[in-house]
């Protein structure tokens, strides 16, 4: 899919345009500065020149050169895109731009023949519209007496495939970039999306991202809902921070557009087997993502947009109707055929794999051990002896393009290097009671006594930098295996002397490593700690 913003990106060198508003100092094949977006006495932001984005650890903030020209110096995509291509000899595909150009246009004219069909301006007076947000959201009507859809786009089609239908405008980064098509006669299809083309492709937009961005960030969350008219009546009610799937399943590349805005996310699909589907997925895929989801309960056979015609939707329904992610999974669970507890700790034990918040995952299991009245340390044992037990610290993100996001497998970094770049944000650690391999064990007791040398803020600033595309998994998993490697350690050592013992010596060696390898089998099966 052509996009402007993967175009300009890939013609300009991030590290020469940041580096011209902040002063950046170059570690290995990266660059490091103080944040200029939240104050620091140390470095924690990064610019990847590879990557062609930046990242501060410290304050979150992440993106490419766009990204940070709008966030820097507080300009909207456009002015971003023009500074880029004034100053930094940015070419701009002026043919494409054209045919955007033209999608503006046909949607001016749509919203033009709105205003002479009292039939679509009585349908979308039904649905609660009114002509503020007709206005805003550029709504039209595609006429069946001529094919304004041939005449713009100059597309070889008969007829305008809109012809009787409100016509919505899809928007990317401003940008007029396809049409939804909204039956008012009762025909099939309800709705009807442009085709794909390579300015508009379905899995990689979120209606009504472009007007939502700023809202989300300032309410801290975002909404997630299905249709384009649930989106358009919740910006009606003051819920502007809400986007909409076009549909009832979130894919990767929708993940990580909200993932760029926000880590907080309510969940309200429809209350039909689409939309419990989609919820069920999309609650995975986000909590893989260690986000902090939530799901809105909707009344039988009620979408938002219903709700808000009859009067019913409300901050306080939110309020009061909004339950955590890990309650919606066991009470989908429950439900599940055949319904019986096997079958549901089953369930529950391959629904555990995609949390990757500790927090989350505590929370999870404490909640399934009180509805399931089992001791939470027998389902940590249960969950720990799955297939993926043995399952990497980690899962690599390789950001393709912004709109493109794979998950792959990688060995990644050590249990040691994941355990230093945790403790900085989670000095908890330093507590356990677990002796890392040397030199990893000092580094930790210099980074819990605050007397880390300037080598030692070098490597983690590096370790930082290489842990960018990885996300943490399991924190229990994470003790357990840097406590089994120390007790490998201390076997292999007791190996050794009994080979040197003999006597009684060698009696008392080997019953020390009898209670070593009980300890070791405790590790995994929940008896230690």
């Amino acid at each position: 899919m052509w996009s402007l913003r993967k175009q300009v990106v890939n013609q300009v060198k991030i590290e020469e345009v940041i580096g011209r508003y902040i002063d950046l100092k170059r570690v290995g094949k990266s660059y490091k500065a103080l944040c200029p977006f939240h104050s620091e006495d140390t470095p924690s932001f990064f610019v990847s020149p590879e990557r062609k984005i930046y990242k501060c650890f410290g304050c979150g903030a992440t993106g490419d050169v766009i990204d940070f020209l709008m966030r820097f110096l507080k300009v909207n995509f456009d002015r971003a895109v023009k500074i880029l291509v004034e100053d930094f000899n940015v070419q701009a595909d002026t043919e494409k731009r054209k045919e955007l150009n033209a999608y503006e246009e046909l949607a001016k004219l749509y919203h033009e023949e709105l205003y002479k069909h009292p039939e679509a301006l009585k349908y979308l007076q039904s649905r609660g519209i009114n002509e503020e947000t007709v206005s805003q959201w550029q709504i039209g009507y595609a006429p069946t007496d001529r094919n304004l859809y041939l005449r713009i786009l100059k597309r070889h089609t008969k007829f305008d495939p809109f012809a009787g239908r409100v016509v919505i405008p899809i928007t990317d980064v401003g940008n007029v970039v396809g049409f939804i098509g909204r039956a008012i006669d009762g025909r099939n299809p309800k709705y009807l999306l442009s085709e794909e083309n390579e300015f508009f492709k379905k899995s990689a937009l979120l209606f009504g991202y472009d007007i939502a961005q700023q809202y989300i960030k300032e309410y801290g969350y975002v909404m997630l809902v299905e249709g384009p008219m649930d989106v358009i009546l919740l910006h009606q009610h003051g819920f502007s921070n809400t986007v909409g799937l076009m549909g009832s399943s979130l894919s990767d590349e929708q993940a990580f557009l909200i993932e760029k805005a926000t880590r907080n996310v309510v969940i309200a699909l429809d209350d039909d087997e689409a939309g419990r589907s989609g919820m069920f997925k999309a609650v995975a895929k986000l909590l893989k993502k260690d986000m902090d989801v939530r799901v809105l309960m909707l009344p039988d056979e009620l979408d938002p947009a219903d709700m808000c015609v009859k009067g019913m939707w409300s901050s306080e329904y939110v309020i009061e109707n909004t339950i955590t992610s890990v309650e919606y999974v066991y009470r989908t669970l429950v439900e599940i055929e055949p319904v019986n507890r096997t079958n549901r700790l089953a369930l529950a034990k391959e629904f555990a794999r995609y949390i990757t918040n500790p927090a989350t995952y505590d929370e999870y299991v404490q909640l399934i051990s009180e509805r399931e009245k089992l001791p939470v340390e027998k389902l940590y044992d249960y969950f720990m002896k799955s297939k993926d037990s043995k399952k990497r610290l980690f899962k690599k993100t390789e950001h393709k393009s912004e709109a493109e996001v794979q998950e792959t497998e990688s060995e990644g970094p050590t249990a040691e290097e994941v355990f230093v770049v945790m403790s900085l944000r989670h000095p908890d650690l330093l507590h356990w009671n677990v002796q890392l391999e040397s030199p990893w064990e000092e580094l930790k007791q210099r980074i819990k006594n605050n007397q880390l040398t300037d080598e030692d803020k070098q490597l983690l600033e590096q370790l930082q930098l290489e842990m960018a595309n990885f996300v943490f998994l399991d924190k229990e998993y994470l003790y357990r295996r840097l406590r089994q490697k120390q007790l490998k350690r201390a076997l292999a050592s007791i190996d050794e002397k009994i080979k040197l013992a003999s006597g009684e010596e060698k009696v008392r060696l080997v019953i020390e490593k009898t209670k070593l390898l009980k300890e070791m089998g405790g590790v995994w099966y929940g008896d230690e700690r």
